[in-house]
């Protein structure tokens, strides 16, 4: 798993992000913990939908296309539901822990960057 920081008109507005890209780890996804700290995040690759079944808190998601535009954003998903879409073009997702990011920072349309750390 990479890591990175997500930025937005030259502004981290998420650190450290997790970045999944290999099969088991976008399979995963944050299942298994207990919670993230402020400001810290996961990008799964690949990813049109998820479920939160089997999850310990509650997220926020923000949906993004190929180019890494904000498409849909959904706050406060609680654990046990089955299917959250962000639609066809969705590719792939952010998640967190609600309240864990300012979501005045993603807007419908928005471009965001994300800069991986070396090592």
């Amino acid at each position: 798993m990479q890591l990175g920081k997500l930025v937005s008109d030259d502004r981290v507005i998420a650190e450290p992000v997790e970045y999944a890209t290999a099969l088991f780890e976008r399979l995963k996804g944050l299942l298994g913990r207990n919670g993230l700290s402020k400001s810290t995040a996961m990008i799964i690759e690949h990813c049109g939908s998820v479920h939160t079944i089997g999850m310990r808190f509650a997220l926020d998601l923000i949906f993004l296309d190929k180019e890494w535009r904000v498409l849909s954003i959904k706050r406060n998903i609680n654990p046990g539901r089955p299917m959250i879409s962000g639609g066809l073009r969705a590719k792939r997702v952010i998640e967190s822990q609600t309240g864990a990011l300012d979501m005045e920072d993603f807007q419908i349309g928005h471009k965001l960057v994300l800069e991986l750390l070396d090592g």
